[in-house]
């Protein structure tokens, strides 16, 4: 059975997200993640929501327990992780707003742990080699550009719909499968979970 963690910024704090809402706390042998997660549903789903900067938006990068906030989403039987995060664009053609799905990252990430694995406190023992010539999962991948068509049709419906009535062109966001970005927040929670799977 699928169920979908979701690791969002604030903009995920909205209390009518999940249908059937349950706040609960958890710990991991890691530490505590950022915050309390929600369990709940979307459409029948079950989901689980964890704010990555805490519930009052108050961790910055490099104090996000990002080994916690996975452990936390496997331990509640999370199939799938989906997450935002800040980037900018190494490409001029692409704007704030726009949409893109990745296919592949840099990792130039400091100062914070980027295994489950290893000799240090609360590690679990041991070396993994992981390949990551394709660090993130197709299947998602996919569903994810069929929802981008999805609802760059229907985005295109409502501007020609507030053409005709209106007079006004509304706003289309922008969907791109996939081009090179600078990802703040990516790397870490992806690598890591690629880790437990």
């Amino acid at each position: 059975m699928v169920c979908v963690g979701i690791i969002g910024g604030s903009g995920f704090d909205d209390p009518d997200l999940l249908q059937e809402a349950k706040v609960r706390t958890v710990t991991t042998p890691f530490g505590n993640p950022s915050s309390f997660v929600t369990e709940g549903f979307v459409e029948g789903v079950p989901c689980v929501v964890l704010p990555r900067h805490g519930k009052e938006h108050l961790l910055p990068p490099s104090e996000i327990n990002y080994r916690a906030n996975i452990w936390a989403l496997k331990e509640l039987g999370c199939t799938h992780i989906l997450a935002t995060n800040a980037c900018g664009s190494l490409q001029k053609d692409k704007k704030p707003g726009d949409f893109v799905v990745l296919n592949q990252f840099y990792d130039n990430t400091r100062n914070r742990e980027l295994t489950f694995y290893g000799s240090g406190p609360g590690s679990l023992k041991g070396v993994l080699h992981m390949p990551m010539a394709d660090p993130f999962c197709e299947e998602t991948r996919q569903v994810s550009f069929w929802w981008m068509i999805l609802m760059e049709f229907c985005s295109l419906m409502v501007e020609l719909s507030s053409r005709l009535l209106t007079n006004h062109p509304t706003q289309r966001a922008k969907f791109h499968k996939v081009f090179w970005t600078i990802c703040v927040f990516l790397v870490t929670g992806d690598f890591m979970k690629s880790h437990l799977t």
